[in-house]
């Protein structure tokens, strides 16, 4: 409302101060140009003939590029879009066919997102930053004799339920990232991560028309995948990404939770240790991660056959199952109260397990 009030304050402006004297103006909207998700508006007078220039109904964001600045709706739009899982083709149907808005075509939401995923990255890492120094001024406050000393965790999640694929050789995911979050305050802030990525529409593309690409960085252009397809994704590996990450900042990792089959504390040691040679990170387990380790193990145990009842290997397979739910919960109840029995005494609870 604001900008159409200030649209018809500059066309009675322009108006006003033609050659032609008008006395009763009568305004009608000539042409409506569609800019992104602006519009910029012609008006003319049919008393007078008098047309106005354009008048933009947006604001515009000043860049140092040629040709036109762009909108901020539009921006805001692409802005919005990357905290959501619909992209840009589901943003696009619901503004045309849920809110009746005539959407920004498919190739100017791209160059937006691509300006704007650029600027969110940015703006994460220095929130990372700043979460770091609140985490070691917590550990000053506390009286820590090492205070950019600090535990984290580590997981690494997957774009695929399985790690196997039944259709092709290798892993079946495509993409991984890996947080590492420290165990300090209570907020559990991400401190560091990594993303390894195999997918880039513009290599896709350019295979499919016949031509020799081989991503990252295999043609013009920006490239989004930053491992090679034939390579695997690794937690290792991210795990030194995360290493050097926190290094950055002066920080260094002393205890890394992960699961049971994650390498990512191997690769934080390792990478640490190129640069601080006597320096040790120890890895550690959740006891979430070792109440399931231990049902795994005792599932895929092999007992005698007259063990469990059943006329079937399905109905013993579920007496077993049972054997194991219940070894778990009862080994999970005993720790908890030894825990709470010892206040969190680590070595105490040692003494009394053996």
């Amino acid at each position: 409302m604001k900008k159409i009030t200030l649209l018809m304050n500059v066309v009675f402006n322009l108006h006003t101060l033609q050659d032609i004297k008008c006395d009763n103006p009568h305004f009608e909207l000539t042409k409506e140009i569609k800019y992104g998700s602006c519009v910029k508006c012609i008006y003319k007078c049919i008393r007078c003939k008098f047309t106005s220039p354009r008048v933009n109904l947006y604001d515009e964001i000043k860049t140092l590029n040629p040709g036109p600045n762009p909108g901020e709706l539009t921006r805001m739009f692409a802005s919005a879009l990357q905290e959501t899982p619909m992209g840009i083709k589901r943003g696009r149907f619901l503004m045309a066919a849920g809110l009746n808005i005539p959407p920004p075509t498919k190739r100017t939401l791209q160059k937006h997102s691509n300006v704007v995923a650029n600027e969110i990255k940015e703006l994460n890492d220095n929130d990372m930053k700043k979460k770091l120094e609140t985490v070691k001024e917590v550990n000053r406050i506390r009286g820590v004799k090492e205070p950019s000393h600090i535990p984290v965790a580590i997981d690494t999640r997957y774009n695929s339920m399985h790690i196997v694929s039944t259709k092709k050789p290798g892993q079946n995911a495509s993409q991984a990232i890996s947080l590492a979050c420290e165990q300090v305050t209570d907020h559990k802030f991400i401190v560091a991560s990594v993303f390894h990525n195999k997918l880039c529409w513009t290599g896709a593309w350019l295979k499919g028309k016949g031509l020799d690409v081989t991503c990252p960085d295999g043609h013009a252009g920006t490239c989004t995948a930053n491992v090679k397809p034939t390579t695997p994704l690794s937690e290792y590996l991210m795990g030194k990404e995360i290493g050097l990450q926190v290094d950055r900042q002066n920080v260094l990792i002393k205890y890394a939770v992960t699961d049971g089959d994650g390498r990512g504390a191997e690769g934080i040691n390792d990478a640490l240790k190129v640069l601080h040679p006597l320096w040790k990170v120890e890895r550690q387990a959740h006891p979430i991660h070792l109440g399931r380790s231990q049902f795994r193990q005792s599932n895929s145990a092999n007992f005698s056959l007259n063990m469990f009842p059943g006329s079937t290997r399905e109905k013993k397979k579920q007496g077993q199952k049972v054997l194991s739910q219940d070894l778990k919960a009862r080994c999970s109840l005993v720790f908890n109260e030894m825990w709470k029995e010892n206040n969190g005494n680590v070595e105490k609870i040692k003494k009394m397990l053996t």
